[in-house]
């Protein structure tokens, strides 16, 4: 059974890096390890990861690791492992030496399963859960409305217990043991739980779980397509884009999306244009995985009516300012950003920036803090090498890796209030917008909150 952690991603500008090895589809039999790479195409791959982390990762210290060094530790070890998978393994504890995020192997079984899954099938399969880390245990935080899950009669503020064959009492250690923080461990369950409940369209997954009253049940889904549009960019498989824009009690405008990908520019600012007369707007970021950096930048211009500079990149030579220009129509009343630990990359670039500038006031938990911008670069054999190649700063210089951002109001889920159908960081988000109008309307009585004051 394979046990990689899903990575969360960024794509800087052009540059493409992979959302990176989850922890394989463990509800399913293991497979015989293989071993297809000869001896000379080790050696080649082994070269090609160790001076690709020499010459380009941003960092010429190596974040004090002796990189010359782990060249002749873990060389030897490369040419001798018994499997593929221990081949690439080694490469992944060579890689681990850095302690950065947005740096492993990407073994070629992960982006096997993913083509084979796009050719069962237009684009992949869900069942329209997710689940995170809630008050130690692995709860049930969304159910998508009409989803099977939802049909099924599952409901947020459940516990899953198991995914198929694999317990969740199984899981938790393997993740818990992977993570350098309880923020990372919370961050690893925000983003591999869902991987391992998704899969082909058509195909059936079981889940175990307690409900509300802690009484178990067992039920068995069929994958139904993602919705949304299904975005390539580069070497990266298709992956399911999605954006909602709507109004909240009061006028209130709300705006998700799950992934920082070309498809969602458009309808967010659309949404933000017919949003101009709310009293408020929440940017959803929570479980948002990142995805093309420029997109901050884009989105910002929205929200700035002049030139912002959202924070910089820093490269081994160089230095590249995330800057943002306005665009025609600028949305200017109160603005909250929504983030959590699934909060990663791209969205911790675009409300870290925010936050700085007083732009917006962030509500949830601090996200991932894994911020890299990164580059994916195929292998001989098939795997694939997902490497940082800069770090990044806020527009005051605080580098968000291994921080994150900090939320100006910390709301955490519970269970309770899951089951209770009740969103605590969107309540408070209301709250706070409607004391921001209020305000606003004793200073203004005769403007509009979205209007320039």
């Amino acid at each position: 059974m394979n046990r990689k952690i899903l990575r969360a991603s960024l794509f800087a500008f052009a540059l493409t890096t992979l959302t990176a090895g989850q922890p394989a589809r463990c509800a399913e039999p293991p497979t015989a390890p293989k071993t297809t790479l000869d001896r000379k195409t080790r050696e080649e791959v082994f070269e090609i990861v160790w001076s690709r982390i020499n010459e380009r990762f941003f960092d010429p210290k190596f974040n004090g690791t002796d990189w010359g060094l782990m060249r002749r530790r873990y060389a030897p070890q490369a040419a001798e492992a018994a499997t593929d998978q221990a081949f690439y393994e080694v490469l992944e504890r060579m890689l681990g030496e850095l302690r950065q995020s947005h740096i492993g192997i990407i073994p070629p079984e992960a982006y096997a399963d993913e083509e084979k899954e796009q050719d069962a099938a237009d684009r992949p399969g869900t069942v329209g859960l997710i689940a995170q880390w809630v008050e130690e245990k692995p709860i049930i935080t969304r159910v998508a409305p009409g989803s099977p899950a939802a049909r099924a009669g599952l409901r947020p503020g459940y516990v899953l217990t198991a995914i198929g064959n694999l317990r969740m009492e199984d899981l938790i250690p393997r993740l818990r043991k992977r993570a350098k923080t309880d923020r990372d461990f919370a961050t690893y369950v925000r983003l591999t739980v869902p991987r391992l409940i998704d899969g082909a369209v058509d195909s059936d997954v079981t889940l175990e779980y307690l409900d509300g009253d802690d009484k178990p049940g067992t039920v068995t889904l069929k994958r139904v397509p993602v919705g949304g549009t299904v975005a390539r960019f580069g070497e990266l498989p298709p992956m399911p884009v999605e954006t909602e824009a709507k109004r909240l009690a009061g006028g209130i405008g709300y705006v998700r999306a799950n992934i920082f990908m070309m498809p969602i520019l458009e309808p967010i600012r659309k949404a933000v244009r017919e949003m101009k007369d709310a009293p408020g707007i929440v940017l959803d970021l929570r479980g948002n995985p990142g995805g093309i950096g420029a997109l901050a930048n884009a989105i910002g211009g929205s929200f700035f009516a002049t030139e912002t500079n959202l924070g910089t990149m820093k490269l081994r030579r160089g230095n590249i300012n995330f800057l943002s220009y306005p665009q025609p129509t600028v949305y200017r009343g109160p603005l909250v950003i929504l983030t959590d630990e699934g909060s990663v990359s791209t969205s911790e670039i675009l409300a870290g920036g925010f936050q700085e500038k007083g732009r917006a006031y962030v509500i949830g938990e601090a996200t991932a803090g894994m911020v890299l911008p990164s580059v994916v670069e195929a292998l001989p054999g098939g795997a694939r090498l997902q490497y940082a190649f800069a770090d990044y700063r806020t527009p005051k210089g605080i580098l968000l890796e291994g921080r994150g951002v900090l939320p100006n109001r910390r709301v955490s889920l519970t269970r309770a209030a899951l089951l209770n159908g009740e969103d605590p960081a969107l309540a408070e988000a209301i709250r706070y917008i409607n004391a921001q109008a209020e305000a606003r309307r004793r200073r203004n009585p005769n403007k509009g909150v979205g209007k320039k004051p």
